[in-house]
């Protein structure tokens, strides 16, 4: 029974596409590979004759660096989730057409054509599958009748000398 939640898989695609996206941008910021790693911010530094004070250029070096850290851990687990988010988004809609595949196999079975090959049932629609089964139109026709008579005749036939057969071996 559903909750009411869903996945869109083309909605996850998306949401991929948008992190690697904004992961893109960020790499733009710097020099090719310098996003990723977490560099660039170093050059933000300054001396302690810029800054005026020994203290202050050791807490900006220390804040550099610790931003440095963070930025490649953020586009690390960034570049992580979309992949992940990616792979999800195929493996959910993967699982919803092999359960739409197997309805759609389970429907033939109880009102559809009995001899469809499940790869052309899969293919069809639920309509389709009704139309091709219980709701085909029947031929009550006199032909029709004596070719069903005609069928069952000789499966009686061959039923009695497959018996016949047997009794003499």
């Amino acid at each position: 029974m559903s909750d009411g939640y869903g996945a869109d898989p083309d909605a996850l695609a998306d949401v991929a596409k948008g992190i690697n996206a904004a992961l893109s941008e960020l790499k733009e910021l710097g020099l090719i590979g310098d996003a990723t790693m977490g560099r660039g911010f170093g050059e933000i530094a300054l001396s302690g004759l810029e800054v005026g004070h020994g203290e202050l250029t050791a807490v900006l070096d220390e804040f550099c660096g610790r931003w440095e850290w963070g930025v490649r851990a953020l586009m690390a687990e960034g570049s992580r989730f979309a992949s992940d988010l990616g792979l999800a988004a195929g493996a959910y809609h993967d699982a919803e057409q092999y359960g739409l595949g197997v309805l759609k196999v389970a429907a033939n079975a109880a009102v559809g054509n009995p001899h469809a090959g499940e790869e052309d049932v899969t293919q069809q629609s639920f309509g389709q599958i009704w139309d091709n089964g219980v709701a085909a139109k029947p031929d009550y026709s006199g032909e029709s009748f004596r070719q069903a008579a005609q069928s069952s005749q000789a499966g009686w036939n061959a039923a009695l000398s497959d018996e016949e057969a047997r009794g003499k071996n």
